[in-house]
């Protein structure tokens, strides 16, 4: 719990050492492998009936028995909702002590009311407590006649008694929370799963001090069952057999099975962060992307003079030279979305999958137009046909189809290509319609270089500073010197020179050397380190282990 929080509350002090409620939360990767095997059932009619996979749309993951005056019990759950794909993380808590004790059912019924009362008085105090969170710059409260809701750090939490227009009122509060598993990933629903235990232990030592009681001194575990890992690795067993074998009988290459692909590999990217600002050199290029900016923007100016604006260009360079930065600067500074395509995104061995990976691609930006298509590595995905595999070969054609439809009916859709090689893409995709503006991003030249270690440096002394850290950089520091000493180098290469030389500094600090900050001397000893690596990288070999 937040300390100024638990001052707030009263939590926490020296004098009162037990009024918090403890919760624990363990186990988000296997509930998360447990719901994605619930989500694949959902989507596929092949794989709903598999055992193992079709069982219970409930799991518990944490119940207690406090026996005290407050809590009888309190359990925890995860639902999934296969018609709406959703996901529930849910908490009930009960009470059995303002349950109606007279057997007679009418007296039963006559006494709901005092219970529905009790509850509702036990709301109110709740949401009283809780509205002094508003205080708090992490949570928003908002109480009503049904429910009380939190909104915090983005999710949105709900309190309310499930059982209030029952006959018979259930004696009990639900705190709970909804996410969507068409978009969730691991990482994002492990913080989920952390956010709402923390916000369970915010709100459950709330109800123990609406109800002037001392919370158990035991912690409450939310984590699933032992057994469920061994229950999940014969389901995904299952999944994988069968999927197998739908593969191979041509049964599971359905647009169903391809939207989902698609929507698990590649997401659109509605606003990417970086702006040309954040790019160090490389003004021609920025210049001449500007037009793509201005085509995004105004498409009806190139209307107006009877032309219509260019839908593909093609970014060359040597690596590192920050042609997908400048992409995505691209969408960002028109203000549109953007897909990223690489080539382990789409190529697939099921004979045709790759080409219809790409077309569901363009499909989907059609129906979120206007956006850009980022092609990275194009020359690996879209080589010369004429020394190629048949893959290849139809990719290309694949490829074409799509600019060519762009071309002939411009629906705000700009497809940028990225290669090291030029000469390696096939010739057609380069003609007058297709990827016909060629930008070249060439390394950076004394004067970028100069712009780029100021830029680097720049950002990580903000990133420290934010951190809490210390001065990172001497005041000494020679750009003049650096700039000669990195001839050749890209932008890339000089944002590791960077890294390398704070990383140096951490490995003192952990040493207890007592490090001063990076100087001249640290960085061209970096440089001169790191310019063996970036030779024998060009030439093909690994980069050798540092010697002990």
């Amino acid at each position: 719990m937040n300390p100024d929080r638990k001052r707030l509350w009263g939590f926490g002090s020296k004098e009162d050492p037990k009024s918090e409620f403890k919760v624990s939360a363990q186990g988000a990767d296997l509930i998360f492998r447990w719901l994605s095997i619930k989500h694949q059932a959902a989507r596929s009619q092949y794989l709903s009936r598999l055992p193992g996979v079709n069982g219970d749309d409930g799991l518990i993951i944490a119940e207690q028995d406090p026996e005290d005056s407050t809590i009888n019990k309190i359990i925890t759950a995860v639902l999934y909702n296969p018609e709406e794909r959703l996901y529930e993380l849910k908490t009930q808590y009960f009470n059995e002590a303002d349950l109606p004790r007279d057997d007679n059912p009418l007296s039963s019924i006559l006494n709901a009311d005092s219970v529905r009362n009790a509850m509702e008085g036990k709301m109110l105090r709740l949401g009283t407590q809780l509205e002094s969170l508003r205080g708090s710059s992490e949570f928003e409260v908002e109480t009503t006649i049904e429910d009380i809701k939190i909104h915090y750090q983005g999710s949105d939490y709900i309190i309310h008694n499930p059982g209030k227009n029952t006959p018979i009122p259930l004696p009990g509060i639900c705190i709970h929370t909804e996410g969507d598993m068409s978009d969730e990933t691991a990482e994002g629903f492990e913080r989920e799963y952390a956010k709402y235990a923390g916000v369970l232990q915010e709100v459950m030592s709330v109800v123990y001090k609406s109800d002037f009681a001392i919370p158990p001194s035991e912690t409450y575990e939310i984590k699933p069952q032992k057994n469920l890992a061994s229950k999940l690795e014969d389901a995904e067993i299952a999944i994988k057999e069968r999927k197998r074998a739908l593969s191979a009988s041509g049964m599971i290459d359905t647009d169903e099975e391809i939207q989902n692909e698609i929507e698990q590999k590649i997401q659109l990217i509605s606003m990417p962060s970086e702006t040309f600002d954040d790019i160090g050199g490389n003004d021609k290029a920025k210049e001449e992307l500007q037009t793509i900016v201005h085509a995004l923007r105004e498409p009806q100016a190139y209307a107006r003079w009877g032309t219509q604006a260019p839908s593909g260009l093609l970014l060359f360079g040597e690596p590192g030279t920050g042609k997908t930065m400048l992409t995505k600067a691209l969408a960002h500074e028109a203000g549109v979305g953007i897909y990223v395509v690489e080539l382990a995104d789409v190529l697939h061995s099921l004979y045709g999958r790759t080409e219809r990976l790409l077309n569901a691609v363009f499909e989907k930006a059609r129906k979120n137009a206007p956006v850009v298509i980022l092609i990275d590595e194009l020359d690996a995905l879209a080589g010369n046909r004429n020394q190629s595999s048949e893959v290849t070969s139809r990719v290309v054609t694949v490829l074409l189809s799509n600019l060519d439809g762009l071309n002939e009916r411009p629906e705000g859709i700009v497809v940028v290509g990225t290669t090291n090689r030029v000469e390696a893409i096939d010739p057609a995709l380069k003609r007058p319609g297709r990827l016909d503006m060629l930008i070249e991003v060439p390394l950076p030249d004394i004067a970028q270089r100069a712009k780029i270690f100021d830029l680097k440096m720049k950002k990580a002394e903000q990133v420290a500073t934010s951190a809490g850290g210390r001065k990172i950089f001497d005041e000494s520091v020679d750009t003049d010197q650096l700039i000669n000493a990195t001839k050749g180098f890209s932008g890339a290469d000089i944002e590791e020179v960077v890294r390398r030389s704070l990383a140096r500094k951490v490995r003192e600090e952990m040493r207890n050397q007592n490090p001063t900050p990076v100087n001249t001397q640290d960085l061209l000893s970096v440089i001169q380190t790191y310019e063996t690596v970036r030779k024998a990288r060009k030439l093909g070999f690994s980069e050798p282990s540092s010697k002990k």
